[in-house]
C-alpha cells in the first residue's frame, strides 16, 4: 500500500481529433433507403488516475459529433407512391459522453503503449439537418418545421416518444504516449464507442432499430498534478 501510494498520480489534459460515426441499423420494411456514416470530430477533457506503472483508471468528458447521411426514398405500406425523397440528407447529432475505462500501460519511461477497456454514458444534446427531405403534398411532417439555425442547418426538435436521448455502451482503444517533461505527457489514441442502446425507442410495432458505432482518433496531452 505504501508503494502504491507513493506512485499514484492524478493527470488531467485536453485532446481533440477526428470522429467517424457508423449508423448500424436493421432496414426491415425501410427498403429504398441508404444510410452512410458521418465524418465529424471529438473533443475530450480526460482525467486519469495512475495506480502504478502499468494500471490506471480514466474518465473525463467528451463532446462528440455523430450523425449520418441518408439517400433514397421511403414508401410506406399501403401507399402507391413515396412519401419522402432523400438526396443525401446530412444529419448532425451531438453528444456529451462520460467514459469510465481501465488503462493498461507497457513500455519504458519515455515511450509507452496503452490499452483502454470500459464503458460510457452519453447524452444526445442537439441535432441538426443540413437539408430536409422532399415530401409528398399529402403528407405533412412536423418533424422538419423548425427555424433556421444561425450557423447553417435546421434544428431538429426531439420527440420524447421516439428519441432515446441516453446512450450507453462499451469502449475499446489503443494508444501511445511520450513523456516530454516531468509534468507533461503527449499521447495519440484511437477508440471505438459501441452503443448498446438504440437511438430510437421501441415506439411502434414495425420498429426501425439503429445504433451508433463511433470511431475516434485524437491527439492530446496530460498534465501530472502530483
Amino acid at each position: 500500500m505504501l508503494s502504491c501510494s507513493s506512485f499514484a498520480q492524478w493527470n488531467i489534459g485536453l485532446s481533440g481529433g477526428y470522429a467517424y460515426n457508423h449508423y448500424s441499423y436493421d432496414p426491415q420494411y425501410m427498403v429504398g433507403l441508404d444510410f452512410k456514416g458521418h465524418h465529424g470530430f471529438a473533443i475530450d477533457v480526460p482525467v486519469n488516475y495512475q495506480f502504478n506503472d502499468w494500471f490506471g483508471l480514466s474518465t473525463g468528458l467528451s463532446f462528440q459529433w455523430k450523425g449520418y447521411m441518408l439517400n433514397g426514398s421511403y414508401t410506406p405500406e399501403g401507399s402507391n407512391e413515396p412519401w419522402y425523397f432523400y438526396n443525401w440528407l446530412d444529419r448532425k447529432d451531438y453528444y456529451l459522453v462520460v467514459p469510465v475505462m481501465t488503462e493498461y500501460t507497457f513500455g519504458n519511461k519515455e515511450w509507452k503503449g496503452f490499452a483502454n477497456v470500459g464503458g460510457y454514458a452519453g447524452w444526445w444534446t442537439c441535432s441538426y439537418y443540413m437539408n430536409v427531405p422532399q415530401m409528398n403534398s399529402t403528407q405533412i411532417s412536423q418533424d422538419f418545421h423548425f427555424p433556421l439555425f444561425k450557423l447553417g442547418g435546421i434544428r431538429r426538435e426531439f420527440n420524447e416518444a421516439v428519441d432515446q436521448r441516453w446512450e450507453f455502451g462499451a469502449i475499446a482503444g489503443l494508444g501511445i504516449k511520450k513523456s516530454v517533461s516531468k509534468k507533461i505527457t503527449l499521447f495519440l489514441v484511437a477508440r471505438t464507442f459501441f452503443a448498446f442502446t438504440p437511438q430510437q425507442k421501441d415506439y411502434q410495432i414495425m420498429h426501425f432499430p439503429s445504433h451508433n458505432i463511433t470511431f475516434t482518433a485524437q491527439f492530446g496531452f496530460l498534465y501530472h498534478i502530483n
